[in-house]
């Protein structure tokens, strides 16, 4: 047999190479065959390190991404620090600014020493500790107004206390003129001084004020720019008085005659509350076309309290009329209001709301989430078993509408009877077109807005007047009363205290429940009593995260009172805690049925007309530790409206005052219609 060349032997798998061999028996077969098998073995050793070289540069990618997470983490946890950093850089200017102010009064001779704050500490165990000021009026005159009135009165009559010019009644009004311009130039100056020390112009003070007591709109100035946002500040319609007031009824007999109502809500329902819309004549989008950036508006986002629509809505869901509610807001005035989330889909997402994309918990917080367009936030979930990063819920114009919102919307849109659109222009897609699926399945849309719409053709009924003024009239025409709106706020105390040889001590933080970091935005101030020992100074905590340390004896007993200062927003000004305080019992820890105490709260505020009440829901207590929270009622609005009481005077027509009894029979079976999953809102 002939050799074979090595050409053809590389072709031979290793089964038929040895068959082959044992068959030749040729030495120069052995040596190609070898020739061939290194060669191969070679071929093998390039791939495998070319493969490592792969797997390498992969795992170097990865260790890349990981590096730019913990970058971009590094990154957001800066940024809010920064924003911390300058609001307390903001603070401190404005100290600086007041005492300068002080100073220049003083140079100017338009205060004496004794018309300053007295502030000064009282010894380093009084360290962090702020006493009570003495205020006195100042003005340009270095008095309070009703002793510069006094004092010019009496210069007129010639008394004491002004200089001599005859003792006639023109020098005395000689002598006040001069004291008035000379005034008046002092504060002039003084004005001048601290604008131009500030490097601001003139009205400076006033744009930091009115910047101040604006929205933060974070939502509309996080969105991402968009060149095409559709027709913007269209003229506003309003229909006659009559005409109306047919329209509220028959909108009222609707609503009465539905099997599944739903309605789909936009910017309009909350432009009451003093959230500014977007395509009004004054929207966010209109301004911005104008370049006139973000509209003023009248208080905190997190201080808006939902409108009378709002709490119309809950009430109609309560008695079974009202099966689902769509929501394009971000603002949470739909859940603050008390609207079973079960029965919410919020499109856009919420500005309030945080999500576990892992175990899909949410997080519903009283403060505005740091990020919009689902990005990680500084928050992990406080589930054991999860612990995932949680993510905003805000879309930016990119993203995709979230697929269990948008599903549950759709449903109940295919299996509604009865759409009403409130406060919408119906321009954004996709969400525009979920009214219409119920014209599909033989259902009615109906429109209430102040400018027209794309959608206005296809409507069984259009309404041209304010949201509030509709609902209304419809509630009072299917006899239905709209509930207050009251806000119940919640803090943490934490109490911690070490042992040492002939004391106790102990540190007293107030915090928010959502986490230590975050923000307490009703609280202003707290201050700290302690009326049955007068040797144990007060305190009043200005700045957060408030926190008190002192050290008594470990055989003292003593009664803490804690007088918790609100801020502008809320509808009552203070309210109280009382802590007593024994080192050496430990207390019993319990935890309250959370919705049994809010429900009592509600009632006494309710019932009383007023807010403040407050009450514990739970405490922890540890060796060295105690833990509790509270709830606050910090508002209360009532929706019983000059409009509401003008529509009450309307006769309603026909079958829509037969429908009382129909109503109470809804109100005893509860709610009917499409079931709707569950979702877990933790706050």
């Amino acid at each position: 047999m002939a050799c074979a060349s090595q050409d053809d032997l590389a072709f031979l798998s290793g089964g038929k190479l040895v068959a082959h061999l044992a068959t030749t028996c040729r030495r120069a077969d052995f040596e190609a065959a070898a020739h061939v098998l290194a060669e191969r073995d070679r071929k093998f050793a390039e791939d495998e390190a070319a493969l490592k070289a792969v797997l390498a540069d992969l795992d170097a990618a990865r260790a890349r991404e990981r590096e730019v997470a913990e970058a971009r983490s590094k990154l957001e946890a800066a940024l809010t620090e920064a924003d911390i950093l300058r609001k307390k850089c903001e603070v401190a200017l404005d100290a600086r600014r007041l005492d300068n102010a002080k100073e220049m009064a003083l140079l100017l001779g338009a205060a004496t020493p004794d018309t300053i704050y007295q502030d000064e500490p009282r010894g380093e165990a009084n360290k962090g500790e702020v006493n009570s000021p003495d205020i006195i009026g100042l003005n340009g005159l270095g008095c309070c107004p009703a002793e510069e009135g006094e004092m010019l009165e009496r210069q007129e009559r010639g008394e004491g206390g002004g200089v001599e010019h005859g003792g006639g009644r023109g020098g005395a009004r000689t002598e006040r003129q001069k004291a008035a311009e000379e005034g008046e130039t002092r504060w002039r100056s003084l004005s001048e001084l601290c604008a131009a020390q500030d490097g601001q112009g003139e009205g400076s003070s006033k744009k930091a004020v009115e910047k101040n007591r604006g929205m933060s709109l974070g939502y509309a100035e996080k969105l991402s720019y968009r060149e095409d946002l559709g027709s913007v500040g269209m003229p506003e319609m309003f229909d006659s008085p009559k005409l109306l007031q047919g329209k509220i009824e028959e909108l009222a007999i609707m609503v009465q005659k539905s099997k599944h109502f739903v309605v789909f809500t936009g910017a309009g329902i909350s432009t009451s509350s003093g959230i500014p819309d977007f395509r009004g004549p004054k929207g966010v989008w209109t301004l911005q076309r104008a370049g006139k950036g973000v509209p003023d508006a009248s208080l905190p986002f997190h201080r808006a309290a939902p409108t009378l629509t709002h709490m119309a809505l809950v009430e109609l869901e309560r008695v079974g009329l009202l099966k689902f509610v769509i929501s394009q807001n971000v603002d949470s005035l739909h859940l603050r209001s008390g609207f079973p989330r079960e029965k919410l889909a919020e499109l856009h997402g919420n500005s309030f709301k945080e999500i576990c994309p892992s175990c899909k918990t949410e997080y519903l917080r009283d403060f505005e989430i740091e990020t919009i367009g689902l990005k990680d936030t500084p928050r992990r979930c406080t589930d054991k078993n999860c612990g995932a990063r949680l993510k905003d819920t805000v879309l930016d114009w990119e993203d995709a509408l979230p697929p269990e919102e948008m599903n549950s919307a759709e449903e109940q849109c295919r299996a509604a009877d009865l759409v009403l659109c409130l406060g919408t222009s119906l321009q954004i897609t996709p969400a525009c077109n979920m009214p219409l699926m119920s014209i599909k399945n033989g259902g009615k849309v109906a429109i209430v807005n102040l400018q027209a719409t794309p959608k206005d053709k296809k409507a069984s009924l259009v309404i041209h007047g304010l949201v509030d003024k509709v609902i209304a009239g419809v509630m009072c025409i299917l006899n239905l009363r709209i509930p207050p709106y009251i806000r119940i706020d919640f803090i943490q105390l934490l109490l911690r205290h070490t042992v040492k040889k002939k004391c106790v001590r102990w540190t007293l933080r107030v915090t928010s429940i959502h986490g230590v970091r975050a923000p307490l935005s009703f609280l202003q101030s707290i201050e700290v009593s302690f009326p049955e020992r007068p040797d144990m100074k007060p305190v009043v905590l200005m700045e957060q995260p408030f926190s008190l340390q002192r050290e008594t004896s470990m055989t003292s007993k003593f009664f803490m009172l804690l007088t918790l200062n609100f801020s502008d927003g809320c509808g009552c000004s203070s309210s109280s805690i009382e802590c007593y305080v024994n080192f050496q019992n430990q207390k019993e820890s319990f935890v309250r049925d959370r919705g049994l105490v809010l429900q009592e709260l509600k009632c006494t505020a309710e019932r009383q007309c007023c807010a403040g009440q407050q009450s514990i829901l739970e405490r922890e207590s540890l060796p060295r530790a105690e833990t509790s929270r509270h709830a606050f009622v910090t508002n209360i609005v009532r929706y019983d409206s000059e409009d509401s009481e003008d529509l009450k005077g309307a006769e309603p027509k026909g079958s829509c005052m037969d429908s009382s009894s129909n109503l109470t029979k809804r109100h005893m079976e509860g709610p009917s219609g499409c079931s709707v999953t569950q979702k877990k809102l933790k706050s």
